[in-house]
């Protein structure tokens, strides 16, 4: 249990950039702080979210994919931004734990597994214990689409033969401006960005059979008008749930394909 402390430990709580406004940056931190406290307790217990609502193990045991916001409630207004926290899991049936560790390990095939919203995946390097890679992301928002480049540290921490954790956090995300062959890339962290930071937690649980997966992804971005919030928020959160109930979809489908 000693290593599930570090590895949570170890998540970074300084600002990637000093762009954003201090406030933002201090009530970010202090959202990870909670979430990190909450994974660690969990991981003492050896508890799953699944775990936490009566029949909902069960549910995702036969084959439903389950979504919900972390804390009840998304997005979580803070000053001049906004945090989006999600959390889902799906089973997979008769995978082993490395199978699964395989796929989401396999960073430069996340195009081929997580396309088209991956269009392209590198991996920076991979010592087994962190990892570094570079993603770039194409998402429909609304009427426009949103291209942007994240570059990704991860920390892994292999339990026991049936738990295996990771914790993963950005450390640039960049939006493309007119994608294609001339293109412009804007800041980090500016103001225009749909994307500041993100930070996720993934669990494998090798049981009944097979290996349940479980992620909570969050993100912050910047605060959305006043007078276009009651459009655009509640799109924002579906595509939130969208994004997390998708991933797990697709990890599920590439480890079976891996097994055939």
């Amino acid at each position: 249990m000693r290593k599930v402390l570090i590895l949570f430990l170890a998540y970074p709580l300084t600002p990637a950039s000093a762009e954003l406004r201090p406030a933002t940056n201090q009530s970010w931190m202090e959202y990870i702080r909670a979430a990190n406290s909450r994974v660690r307790k969990e991981s003492e217990r050896r508890a799953l979210w699944i775990d936490g609502e009566p029949g909902l193990r069960s549910r995702v045991r036969a084959g439903e994919i389950v979504a919900s916001p972390t804390s009840g409630k998304s997005p979580v207004s803070i000053p001049n931004g906004l945090i989006h926290d999600w959390i889902g899991a799906v089973f997979i049936p008769n995978a082993a734990l490395d199978d699964v560790v395989a796929v989401v390990q396999d960073y430069s095939r996340y195009a081929q597994y997580y396309g088209p919203t991956v269009r392209s995946s590198t991996t920076v390097f991979n010592d087994g214990e962190q990892a570094s890679f570079r993603v770039r992301y194409v998402q429909q928002a609304l009427f426009v689409t949103v291209v942007f480049d994240a570059q990704y540290e991860v920390k892994f921490c292999h339990i026991d033969d049936q738990r295996w954790y990771s914790v993963a956090h950005s450390t640039s995300i960049h939006q493309i401006r007119k994608d294609g062959p001339v293109e412009r890339t804007l800041p980090a962290d500016d103001k225009d960005g749909y994307v500041w930071r993100t930070y996720s937690n993934l669990k494998l649980e090798a049981a009944d059979g097979g290996v349940y997966v479980e992620q909570q992804s969050i993100a912050l971005s910047p605060k959305i008008p006043v007078m276009l919030r009651w459009m655009v928020e509640p799109y924002v959160e579906r595509l939130s749930r969208s994004l997390v109930m998708g991933w797990l979809s697709k990890t599920r489908s590439a480890v079976l394909a891996a097994a055939h």
